[in-house]
């Protein structure tokens, strides 16, 4: 997705709403709550009065993931984040166990966020902690499926109010301390009385505080100006929740006896409890607490329910989990996370739950950093960033020792749950899904590459495999909705059906969608040979190209057709269009295509039709290459095998059309489309490692 600040109302699929002060109101809700008010008791038996050391420590750790997550943000701006850059940087087996650990990890963060509201209620009623918390997750699964701009309004509330109370608290805080300056310098004496273990117990545990803020990824298909408000709305974030953690706790370790604060669930109001000079009501501490806690309640959910969402695209989930709302909200996963939840909290000790979820939060920030350095590595044209981390790779690297540290010294209870995550997502994927999955991944690229360095044949580019959502033609194809119509039909009704298919496809509002499409389609079709109509469309906010097939006699112009392919991207994958629609056009023109087309009766023939015997690849030229001898010849001069063309040219990273007097040079990319047997002598001729089929 480019950064173009557009209208969200004109979206199709998930609506981008979101801008910087949504995102740092998702990442600073999700930062704070247990980190804060309840975190800080438990991870004081770790390492005592240098907790608030840890906080700052903790804060500065998160910025390798803040960084690797805000480039593959503005890279592909998908909804799942998190589990999409994982996935198409390492594979579908690997993106289904992170993503059922992310899932369930921000679940079990959830569920504890909303049973911790009854412990700073209880300081004044006697509450039913788990009927309370039951009774919020419906409420915020409520305010959820009203539509993402209720929601992020509702989270830019809770987080306001928030900071002003947090920042009374700061401000009361400091001036009970600056008379007590003796008396507080014994309280911070022995710092480290549990050693450096103990320490760095202390930052993996409260790591988890600052995890939260890598929610916002999930939720990156629906924010505006992805590569600026995804880092600035992090860092932004960082450094308000780290000066309220490093300020907030230091202010509790001084004026807490340490007998006192060591496992107490409500550390901040037992510190306002001495202050004397700016008192607190308690009654505004519990109101902070809240808004902490529902705060993170509600990005949860909000973040959640995507990862069902974008399994379901991927088809590694039930289907009815990638079906939007004409709002574009997905039902039925905020509906499954809102169910889970409360199954969480009638079932589970989720304070310790919580705790060990941590781990596979620092297992997933290591997945993004090696996410980043596969990308870059892999050197495809496909991976756009339009923010690149600072330092790189040295910080990811940084990022990816620390992690494994922190793994380490959170304890063994971690890994039997990341072992029992891992086991439950090979399990899926061997025996649910592995048939099903369609697309490739980065490090595969990666391996060619490194392969093809190694025996000094193919450079960088060799064998084009794309690994961004839905770019491979046969996969578009394969997935097409199809349409048949049984009597003539008019353009406008045609367009008209092929509106509603792809509105229950991808949701948004089916109006708006006609009306693009009409225009659109009207724009840009053209007829073809065997009485076949294309139409390559670009319309806002599809995740992923979609195909809709239509046979039957359609009158266009006085004249009459007998199928209308539509072709349909996003807006800002005008490149990605261009380079299915020529595929598309090359498979109708293939001999054989027409009798084919015309025998179709099914929608498994019709789309047969088009990919029988139909291969594409992307040859880079290199002067150390097989390739090489193309080098300075015009497109008219190369001579490849029968029954295969070159249908587009990348040099310089711009697409265009290969004229026939163009000439190659160095570093160009041709996309070669092909038959089978043409296919199979160009795999052996260039000694390629993989390709697109």
């Amino acid at each position: 997705m480019s950064d173009k600040d557009k209208d969200s109302s004109g979206g199709n699929g998930m609506k981008k709403t979101l801008g910087v002060t949504s995102v740092f109101a998702i990442c600073t809700g999700a930062a704070f709550s247990s980190g804060f008010f309840l975190l800080p008791g438990f991870a004081a038996e770790e390492t005592g009065p240098s907790l608030p050391v840890a906080f700052l420590v903790a804060g500065l750790f998160m910025l390798p993931a803040i960084f690797s997550i805000s480039e593959l943000g503005s890279a592909m701006p998908r909804s799942g984040g998190p589990y999409f850059f994982i996935t198409r940087s390492f594979g579908p087996l690997t993106g289904i166990i992170g993503a059922l650990g992310i899932y369930f990890q921000w679940l079990m963060k959830g569920a504890f966020a909303f049973v911790g509201v009854g412990y700073y209620l209880s300081i004044f009623f006697d509450v039913p902690i788990q009927l309370l918390a039951i009774g919020l997750i419906a409420l915020f699964t409520l305010i959820n499926l009203a539509g993402v701009k209720q929601t992020s309004v509702a989270e830019i509330t809770l987080v306001g109010i928030l900071i002003v109370i947090l920042g009374w608290f700061v401000v009361s805080g400091v001036a009970e301390i600056l008379p007590r300056t003796g008396e507080v310098t014994e309280r911070f004496q022995p710092m480290i009385p549990h050693g450096i273990t103990g320490f760095i117990g202390a930052i993996a545990l409260v790591f988890v505080s600052f995890g939260g803020m890598g929610q916002v990824a999930s939720v990156a298909g629906e924010i505006k100006k992805p590569s600026v408000a995804i880092p600035r709305g992090m860092l932004y974030s960082l450094a308000v929740v780290t000066f309220f953690y490093l300020a907030g706790t230091g202010i509790i370790v001084a004026l807490v006896e340490q007998d006192v604060l060591l496992d107490n669930p409500t550390p901040v109001a037992e510190a306002a409890g001495q202050f004397r000079r700016i008192s607190i009501p308690m009654v505004i501490i519990v109101i902070a607490a809240l808004a902490a806690f529902t705060s993170t309640g509600n990005a949860v959910i909000l973040s959640a329910a995507r990862y069902p969402l974008a399994l379901s695209r991927d088809k590694l989930f039930w289907k009815r989990f990638s079906n939007l709302s004409q709002k574009g909200i997905p039902v039925n996963a905020v509906i499954l996370t809102g169910i889970i939840l409360v199954l969480l909290v009638l079932a589970f000790d989720v304070e310790e739950i919580a705790k060990l979820a941590s781990g596979f939060l620092l297992f997933t920030f290591i997945g993004m950093c090696l996410s980043v350095i596969v990308f870059r590595e892999s050197r495809s044209g496909d991976y756009k960033p339009k923010y690149k981390s600072p330092l790189y790779p040295w910080i990811q690297i940084a990022g990816i020792i620390i992690y494994l540290i922190l793994i380490i010294f959170i304890g063994a209870e971690a890994w039997l749950f990341l072992a029992g995550i891992i086991i439950l997502g090979i399990l899926w994927y061997y025996f649910g899904v592995r048939e099903s999955t369609t697309f490739s991944a980065a490090i595969y690229r990666l391996f060619g590459r490194i392969a093809q360095t190694g025996c000094g044949e193919i450079s960088a580019g060799g064998i084009n495999l794309s690994f961004l959502q839905g770019e491979h033609f046969t996969s578009v194809a394969e997935r097409a909705i199809v349409i048949r119509l049984d009597e003539i039909t008019s353009l406008d009704e045609a367009v008209s059906r092929a509106s509603d298919a792809i509105r229950e496809r991808v949701g948004g509002e089916k109006d708006q969608i006609k009306k693009q499409l009409s225009a659109e389609v009207k724009h840009m079709l053209h007829p073809v040979e065997f009485n076949i109509s294309v139409a390559p469309t670009l319309l806002e906010g599809i995740e992923q190209p979609e195909m809709v097939i239509i046979k039957g006699d359609i009158a266009i112009n006085n004249n009459q057709v007998n199928g209308l392919l539509i072709l349909v991207d996003d807006q800002d994958s005008s490149e990605r269009l261009l380079k299915l629609a020529s595929q598309l056009d090359t498979s109708i023109h293939r001999e054989g295509f027409a009798e084919a087309w015309k025998k179709a009766e099914t929608a498994k023939d019709m789309k047969s039709a088009l990919l029988q015997e139909i291969r594409t690849l992307t040859l880079h030229l290199d002067k150390f290459g097989p390739g090489s001898s193309f080098i300075g010849q015009s497109i008219e001069q190369v001579r490849l095998p029968k029954g295969s063309l070159i249908t587009l040219l990348q040099r310089k990273g711009k697409l265009s059309v290969p004229r026939p007097d163009i000439r190659l040079e160095e570093g160009d990319e041709m996309t070669i489309v092909s038959e089978k047997e043409a296919f199979d002598q160009l795999s052996s001729k260039f000694k390629k490692s993989g390709a697109d089929s």
